[in-house]
């Protein structure tokens, strides 16, 4: 998962098409993979809300569960996966994740499934919007 986000956001910088700030924001993204995940599901939600995280991603490893979150209008909602079971960051275009490939272990799915987001046509229009 952490690869999988990395490898988005360098192969982002290494185009010059991000801000240096994209890679150290902490308002845009938080990735966990707690053993105690529960902390992240209720207290520090509420911290992320407080401090504007747009999103968060939340791997229950040994409940074999992936929950990602997203901030409307002060509340979290949980993004879901499309009917190809692939979840789509609504704060950065391209970064798809194939969460039941993940879940799986089938890490090859899931960077084939990083690498169609990132050629994408929204992914296109990010870059575009962050070089502009």
């Amino acid at each position: 998962m952490y690869t999988a986000i990395f490898t988005y956001l360098n192969h982002i910088c290494r185009r010059g098409t991000a801000p240096v700030k994209l890679l150290y924001e902490p308002k845009d993204c938080r990735c966990r993979a707690p053993t105690v995940w529960s902390i992240y599901l209720h207290g520090k939600k509420q911290a992320y809300r407080r401090n504007g995280v747009k999103e968060y991603i939340v791997w229950q490893v040994l409940e074999k569960k992936l929950s990602w979150f997203y901030l409307e209008q002060g509340e979290y909602l949980e993004l879901l996966a499309d009917d190809a079971g692939v979840m789509r960051s609504r704060v950065f275009p391209g970064l798809w994740l194939a969460a039941s490939e993940l879940l799986a272990g089938n890490m090859q799915a899931v960077l084939t499934t990083l690498q169609v987001g990132l050629q994408s046509a929204e992914y296109a229009a990010f870059v575009k919007q962050l070089s502009a």
